[in-house]
């Protein structure tokens, strides 16, 4: 997108949005059977953190229904297993009005079958996803103003407002109870049940969870397997860490009142609805619609994102939470600096010093040096204000050895999209160190012949499909 408003900026009309596809896919294709063989250059035996709290939890116990669509039914209990990667088990399961049994690993599955899984959140997640799986205890909503949450509300109110006219405040009226939230999504919640909670020694279904307080309970987290056959009879511990899902706005006090002790904040998405062809379909219609040049292509996007925020399928915290404000930040500081490159003749004279020095060298090898010296500098710029600075300085070195400016655009582009070096030049990068256990070092020996075959298949794709002249 960059490359194509410093395109518009220099000729008055930005690349279209499939002018990059001939070399991007043949770069896609030779950098996907390079990694079927490459993967072996990696760093092994090294351990990644799975999210970004800072001690480890016992897996969650959970309970999740197969309905008549999962891909799961019929299929054996080893057989779903294996598909987890060994990081779901089967501990247990409910056929019909039936108690819970044991399974082994050759019973088959049949529909509305009622499976007790032992998982973390995030495979416990993964593995609803590919089966299509409903959590037991979502699929009701919480009630929208709990006996019990009215209670909390109208002594908070109580508390907090003056008492008037001689009168105490415990003779004023309770105020009316706010109103439940408008949104529709429920916030899901970590805590661990601290001592004096009211939750020991009882169950879900004995304190009536969702009717007094308003809370669906979707996982209890303990040393040692649950001895009861559902999840709701399962009395709590001292020191259980529980999944609660409710109105986000009531989650705070529900805790305080339930005795628990939240966790540190990570995404959660158990028990909530999975859209996919809804947003596969929004994004689709943003790619036709810049794609036909129907409207530009920051409206398109935009409007898909405000879309998603529209029919609820994104909130706006999660919303607000994808935007790399720092990326953003720089990206506005280096524009004026872009600007200022291309307008006031730094553009020009970084140029004529490196027209003396190519001239004498094939077209060819000045397109290589030109996408090498992009993928070094993105690391220390970021890929978006690298193509914000080394644009200009492209389109002026192009014009002075006498080619069109549109192939030295492209080595631009695709040189600043394939920082493998190092984790800081692209935020993809950024994601899978922690994942992987990688370090700082690690990425150059994959990185360095991915850079090169980039360079050595690149330049020839981008002068067959953008010719110099």
């Amino acid at each position: 997108l960059l490359t194509a408003a410093v395109r518009q900026e220099l000729t008055g009309e930005p690349f279209h949005m499939f002018d990059f596809t001939p070399v991007g896919a043949g770069l896609a294709l030779c950098g996907i059977l390079f990694l079927a063989l490459g993967w072996r250059l990696l760093p092994r035996g090294r351990r990644g953190s799975a999210s970004g709290v800072n001690f480890a939890l016992e897996d969650y116990t959970s309970e999740v229904r197969l309905p008549e669509r999962s891909p799961f039914v019929g299929r054996t209990v080893g057989d779903i297993e294996k598909l987890s990667g060994g990081e779901v088990g089967v501990i247990g399961l409910v056929r019909g009005p039936g108690r819970r049994q044991i399974p082994t690993r050759r019973w088959k599955l049949q529909a509305e079958d009622l499976l007790m899984v032992e998982a973390a959140p995030e495979a416990l997640e993964q593995f609803a996803r590919n089966g299509n799986l409903e959590l037991v205890g979502a699929e009701r909503p919480p009630a929208k103003e709990p006996r019990k949450v009215l209670e909390l509300v109208a002594q908070e109110a109580r508390v907090s407002a003056p008492a008037g006219h001689g009168r105490s405040a415990a003779d004023e009226p309770a105020p009316a109870p706010r109103s439940a939230p408008a949104e529709r999504e429920f916030a899901i919640v970590e805590a661990v049940i601290g001592a004096g909670s009211d939750l020991i020694g009882r169950s879900a279904a004995s304190l009536h969870l969702r009717e007094r307080y308003g809370v669906n309970i979707l996982a209890i987290g303990r040393r040692g397997r649950l001895r009861s056959s559902r999840l709701r009879q399962a009395r709590f511990r001292l020191g259980d860490a529980i999944v609660l899902q409710g109105h986000g706005e009531r989650l705070p006090d529900i805790l305080v009142a339930l005795g628990c002790l939240p966790l540190a904040e990570r995404t959660l998405n158990l028990g909530r609805r999975r859209h996919i062809f809804l947003p596969l379909g929004i994004l689709a219609a943003a790619i036709a619609l810049s794609g036909f040049e129907i409207v530009p292509a920051a409206v398109a996007f935009v409007g898909a994102a405000v879309a998603l925020v529209l029919l609820q399928l994104l909130s706006l915290k999660e919303a607000y939470a994808a935007i790399e404000w720092p990326i953003l930040v720089l990206i506005g500081a280096l524009i004026p600096i872009g600007e200022a490159v291309q307008h006031n003749g730094t553009a020009k004279l970084i140029a004529t010093a490196l027209a003396g020095g190519l001239s004498h060298m094939p077209s060819f090898a000045i397109l290589a040096a030109l996408l090498a010296a992009t993928m070094l500098v993105t690391p220390i710029l970021h890929h978006a204000a690298a193509v914000l600075v080394m644009g200009p300085i492209a389109a002026s070195l192009a014009q002075q050895l006498g080619y069109k400016i549109d192939p030295f655009l492209m080595a631009v582009a695709f040189g600043a999209g394939s920082d493998f070096l190092t984790p800081i030049g692209h935020q993809s990068n950024t994601l899978v160190m922690g994942l992987g256990g990688y370090r700082f070092g690690d990425y150059w020996k994959l990185g360095l012949p991915l850079s090169l075959l980039v360079v050595a298949l690149g330049v020839p794709l981008i002068m067959v499909f953008w010719p110099l002249h």
